[in-house]
């Protein structure tokens, strides 16, 4: 009988050395599910600033490229205006050719008479 009971004794200690095991464990594993909630919170968190980051340079870059387009179009016109001037002062000096030969011919026409 005094075998069985420091067998049940020993067996009652070993048990009871399990559990705080357990219990150490299940503590450990608690901490550990909190510390991997923060970090699946924290990676939410930086997943959304990430998609704010994303979407902001989406936007300047459709703005870069709306504002290329416009500076493209701003030098085709400018271009477009140089040539313009270029045909318009050639009709000029044209003109003042004409006119002046036209003055010569008068000045001859006036002096013969």
């Amino acid at each position: 009988k005094k075998e069985l009971e420091e067998e049940c004794d020993s067996l009652s200690s070993k048990i009871a050395i399990i559990v705080d095991r357990a219990q150490d464990v299940q503590a450990k594993l608690s901490i550990t599910a909190e510390e991997a909630n923060t970090m699946a919170g924290d990676l939410k968190m930086a997943k959304s600033e990430l998609d704010d980051m994303n979407r902001d340079a989406a936007d300047k870059a459709r703005t870069i490229s709306e504002l290329e387009h416009k500076l493209s179009d701003a030098r085709d016109q400018e271009l477009d205006a140089k040539e313009q001037a270029r045909k318009h002062k050639e009709e000029l000096d044209d003109a003042l050719i004409s006119c002046d030969k036209a003055k010569a011919r008068t000045k001859l026409l006036q002096d013969r008479v």
